[in-house]
């Protein structure tokens, strides 16, 4: 979900590459903390970003368990945080779910431009609020004839 905003009177992180940066280069803003405030919740996680002439940005979450292995990842689509935008307000809903340790919140430029992020919020949302949730790991085997 992506909401237009006018302006942004508050500090903000900021990630460039060098012009001649390659598309494979990336810079990274990366924030890890406990899960322990959100096991067992939906979540609705909100942020404010703006981009120059970003080659393509990247907003994810990561919900590992005990061990850090990936229990859930979920991220803003990249392919809509490229060139040059204006501040907007983003987000999206994921769940934490019991088997968990740690979360971890990244913002990613690759290759040339500017991404300045700020205002960074999340909030307890109803369990009946539309998630996206990508298992890193299946729980079985799969596929493994290839036929899919």
């Amino acid at each position: 979900m992506k909401e237009e905003i006018d302006s942004l009177n508050k500090p903000a992180g900021l990630l460039f590459g060098k012009r001649e940066a390659h598309k494979d280069e990336f810079g990274l803003i990366i924030q890890k903390h406990s899960a322990k405030l959100y096991t067992g919740k939906r979540i609705k996680v909100s942020l404010c970003l703006k981009t120059e002439q970003a080659s393509r940005c990247k907003v994810w979450l990561q919900v590992n368990d005990l061990y850090d292995d990936v229990i859930t990842f979920n991220s803003l689509h990249e392919d809509k945080i490229k060139e040059t935008t204006n501040w907007s307000t983003y987000s999206f809903v994921t769940d934490v779910s019991d088997e968990r340790s740690s979360i971890l919140l990244g913002v990613q430029l690759m290759g040339r431009g500017k991404v300045w992020v700020s205002n960074f919020r999340f909030q307890e949302v109803d369990m009946n609020e539309s998630s996206k949730k990508i298992n890193i790991l299946p729980s079985m085997p799969v596929n493994l004839d290839f036929s899919e």
